[in-house]
């Protein structure tokens, strides 16, 4: 009677990378403070999995009141409003620059050519002078 031994009807799932991620997320999710480094950030499936999806806080309250408040606005004027009240210092509510980013590139090339545009006109203005 080998055929009437009773079997579990279906072996437990494995764990998937999702479920993996997910844990990971809520351990994130768990702790007082939010990662500042993009690379503390986890690096597997749950980097792309959203912060916060449990729907639990919204956005201000736990772990991402720490990053801030949501209702920000930067004006044209460099003016700053936080839920619709303008601040007295704009500067508290500036973020750091990114280094190595587009603008810092940019400045960089503006000023290697200047210089080279000056050492042409030098050279053309010194190759004018000789011949005469």
């Amino acid at each position: 009677m080998n055929w009437f031994r009773k079997r579990p009807l279906a072996e437990p799932a494995a764990r998937t990378a999702e479920d993996i991620a997910a844990d990971d997320m809520q351990r994130l999710e768990a702790q007082d403070n939010v990662p500042r480094d993009p690379r503390d950030w986890p690096s597997d499936k749950a980097k792309y999995l959203t912060f916060g999806n449990a729907g639990d806080n919204p956005y201000g309250e736990g772990a991402t009141a720490k990053l801030g408040p949501a209702e920000v606005t930067h004006h044209e004027d460099g003016s700053v409003s936080v839920g619709g009240k303008l601040v007295d210092n704009p500067e508290d509510y500036k973020g750091k620059p990114i280094t190595g980013g587009i603008i810092e590139q940019l400045m960089q090339q503006t000023a290697r050519n200047r210089r080279l545009r000056e050492e042409q006109e030098r050279a053309t203005v010194a190759g004018a002078a000789k011949r005469t």
